[in-house]
């Protein structure tokens, strides 16, 4: 048990045998005497750790949250989707960024559904401009039905938007 929680339970302990001594001295003291309402003080005492008793046990038998899933750096490219960005850089200058594998990981918006994606750029990117890119889905059985040729969406990366885009086709490869 660590330093914290074994103050805790001692603390807890403490304020329980305080409300048992408190009711203890309540029922052998008459009523509307000063034992009483010092039994009665003690007891109340108590009141504020019955809720974090309860939050304790409500999260030892809380079920856990699944990791989301992510792309893994041993995950091979696999273009799924061939889109067309416009990319925003007056909003955000350091957007979109790049991670270790050389892709944009960002999310692809439409309506009010999500999807995580990875985009390779095809040509270098000029803000402004339309871009051509390949895109691969985390989840593809998910996401392409939602993004037939031609559709729109908004680009997103953390909580800022970066540009818009546009299924050109889908890919030969998938």
């Amino acid at each position: 048990m660590s330093t914290i929680s074994s103050r805790r339970f001692f603390i807890v302990v403490a304020l329980l045998v305080t409300a048992v001594a408190g009711a203890l001295l309540r029922s052998f003291s008459a009523p509307q005497s000063t034992p009483y309402y010092l039994g009665t003080l003690l007891m109340v005492m108590w009141v504020p750790v019955v809720g974090n008793v309860i939050s304790f046990f409500a999260k030892k038998f809380r079920p856990s949250v699944p990791v989301p899933p992510t792309f893994s750096s041993s995950m091979p490219f696999v273009a799924q989707v061939v889109v067309e960005l416009k990319l925003h850089s007056e909003q955000a200058p350091a957007l979109p960024r790049r991670e270790q594998d050389g892709k944009i990981h960002c999310l692809f918006i439409t309506g009010t559904e999500g999807f995580s994606v990875r985009v390779s750029l095809l040509e270098s990117h000029i803000a402004g401009e339309a871009v051509g890119a390949e895109a691969q889905f985390l989840l593809p059985a998910a996401a392409l039905p939602k993004f037939p040729v031609g559709s729109s969406f908004h680009l997103m990366q953390g909580r800022l938007g970066f540009g818009t885009g546009q299924v050109l086709s889908l890919s030969t490869n998938s």
